[in-house]
């Protein structure tokens, strides 16, 4: 369950462990059970998808569309993670990996190398 918030947050996270593009909040945000997602955007992929902390992304991945990545999950190397699609818990998606769709992965599952997972 998510509501949409487009209200000017002040929120602040720290991206400067992203060296290859520059980083930052839209001030929209959603809420997914009880934990507020911020949409990104950058200098490299313009609008991106939803995002809780600065550790869910790094390096060249991206999130984009209204995808969501929250809890520990991370999405690094030059994943991508779009349109619907959610990635929470644990889980890591990292190399060319893209989840797209209505996937969903969660706990501590791994999505890597050139796999697409989509649903």
């Amino acid at each position: 369950m998510s509501q949409f918030d487009d209200t000017d947050q002040k929120a602040t996270i720290d991206f400067s462990h992203i060296k290859s593009h520059t980083v930052t909040l839209t001030g929209k945000t959603i809420t997914v059970y009880g934990k507020t997602l911020h949409q990104i955007k950058s200098s490299k992929y313009d609008v991106g998808g939803f995002i809780e902390k600065a550790s869910n992304i790094s390096d060249n991945a991206w999130v984009s569309g209204n995808a969501q990545v929250s809890g520990n999950a991370q999405v690094t190397g030059k994943a991508q993670v779009t349109g619907n699609a959610q990635v929470s818990g644990d889980a890591r998606v990292f190399g060319y990996a893209q989840v797209t769709g209505n996937a969903k992965v969660s706990g501590e599952a791994l999505v890597t190398g050139n796999q697409k997972l989509s649903y």
